[in-house]
């Protein structure tokens, strides 16, 4: 169970590809989508609006980014692998997890834990397991998302950042951010659908992906020890 079967299988892929893109547009994405992500997707794609906290060149530009990689990370994958993924990861995993339940819970009930449900979540059941988990972490808050599918983060529903310094006081001292999500994003159906007009102003076209990888945008990670004079 050490060594499982490869990740991705290079044949079968470009017969595959056909149905797999086909099943994510018409079974996965309105599992994870609310009834106004369309209307949010062309405003952005009109260069009119963003989420409310992509608010700069910089974010915009890791946004960019990160949406340009998803193809190069999609892979394929096999039912060898899968299933021993199933067996080996999940199943095995959690009666791991199972067995060491009352070490974990004194661990877990030491750290402030912030739990976030989307309420329309029509992928899992969020807000039950929301409340599974606040009832075994005392030191834990369940945030709903009221309207948000499975993906309640990633739209205009919720300013993350926001939420997340009023739940932790040291993340607020370290950073001076906002503490409420902004106005007119909190509407939600207006005209912005929950978003906001571009920080820059109406544009026929976005941030140039031409600028996503520039030095101003983009900071390239590199470990502390090539950053030290020798």
């Amino acid at each position: 169970a050490l060594i499982g079967p490869p990740v991705a299988a290079e044949d079968g892929i470009s017969t595959n590809i056909g149905r797999y893109v086909w099943n994510l547009v018409s079974q996965v994405l309105p599992l994870v989508t609310d009834e106004y992500s369309f209307a949010q997707l062309l405003l952005i794609l009109q260069a009119k609006a963003l989420p409310s906290v992509i608010d700069t060149a910089q974010r915009e530009a890791y946004l960019g980014r990160t949406a340009l990689s998803i193809p190069q990370k999609l892979k394929f994958m096999p039912q060898g692998t899968l299933q021993w993924r199933l067996t080996e990861w999940l199943c095995n995993g959690c009666k791991d997890i199972s067995n060491r339940k009352q070490e974990i819970k004194t661990i877990l009930n030491k750290v402030p834990t912030l739990i976030i449900a989307g309420e329309d979540d029509a992928t899992l059941p969020s807000i039950d397991e929301a409340q599974r988990l606040l009832s075994l972490i005392s030191s834990s808050s369940v945030h709903v998302v009221e309207g948000a599918g499975h993906a309640s983060t990633c739209g205009g529903r919720i300013d993350l950042a926001a939420v997340m310094r009023n739940k932790f006081p040291i993340i607020a001292k370290q950073n001076r951010g906002r503490l409420e999500m902004k106005s007119s994003a909190s509407q939600g159906t207006d005209e912005w659908f929950g978003m906001e007009p571009r920080y820059d102003g109406k544009q026929s076209f976005g941030l140039s992906p031409l600028k996503y990888w520039s030095k101003l945008l983009y900071r390239q990670w590199k470990p502390l020890s090539e950053k030290m004079p020798k």
